[in-house]
């Protein structure tokens, strides 16, 4: 261990381990206290690290998440808090849960309109103790639920719903687009705009009634892109 690695204030040393990969593994840590003559003076407990892991369950829309107790503490651990960040957002307290108990599911469905990224991390904190009144920090794990993306088949004009648009949710709606192709392959619209859907009408002027094409892309809330291609088709409704 490096000196370099560790900076003190006057009543505790914090050490910085940067050799570890805390998002797979738990780690244990001790410290023992060297005098002059290199000899050890004084030895503190075993401390476990909290190794945190999650799956984002987009049939139901929750996040279950799991973790490993904390060890180390001598009257054990009081209970484990739970934080959550919405799409990079400020942590926010979600539950606490009792010592024996360590996974939590998350129902997510009124989060529909975010773009779905949900990170969490626990803390535990130390049961009655009048010395420390320690905690401990897990790792931090992002869970991405992935869009949910309902095409019409068909619309009408006159009728309705005489638009045509997708309904999407869990995603990154700055990276939306939509194109409406003929069925020969010329582009006739085109909104990256989730509230702009096809009217049926090209530069103004409404087309005849058929089958047409459209692409669909848009990102979840990680980046990561989805892509969805199909055929509609359009009705014209003659109103008396």
């Amino acid at each position: 261990m490096s000196i370099s690695n560790i900076a003190q204030t006057l009543t505790e040393f914090t050490f910085y381990d940067t050799d570890v990969e805390p998002q797979i593994y738990s780690y244990e840590y001790v410290i023992a206290l060297i005098n002059e003559c290199s000899d050890t003076s004084a030895i503190s407990n075993i401390g476990k690290t909290i190794l945190l892991s999650g799956l984002a369950n987009p049939g139901n829309l929750v996040n279950t998440i799991s973790w490993s107790g904390y060890e180390g503490w001598t009257t054990g651990v009081n209970s484990y808090d739970i934080y959550r960040t919405i799409d990079g957002g400020v942590p926010q307290f979600l539950a606490s849960n009792q010592a024996n108990i360590r996974f939590y599911e998350d129902d997510v469905a009124e989060f529909l309109t975010t773009k779905g990224e949900f990170c969490y991390q626990i803390k535990a904190s130390e049961n009655a103790n009048p010395i420390s009144n320690a905690i401990s920090l897990s790792n931090e794990i992002c869970l991405t639920q992935p869009p949910k993306i309902w095409i019409p088949n068909a619309f009408s004009i006159n009728g309705i719903n005489d638009e045509f648009k997708p309904v999407i949710s869990f995603a990154d709606f700055t990276t939306y687009r939509m194109i409406i192709y003929s069925r020969w392959g010329q582009q006739i619209f085109e909104s990256r705009d989730i509230d702009l859907g096809w009217d049926g009408t090209k530069n103004g002027n409404l087309i005849q009634e058929g089958n047409y094409m459209y692409y669909i892309e848009i990102q979840d809330g990680s980046g990561k892109l989805y892509e969805e291609r199909g055929s509609l088709t359009m009705l014209i409704f003659n109103a008396n």
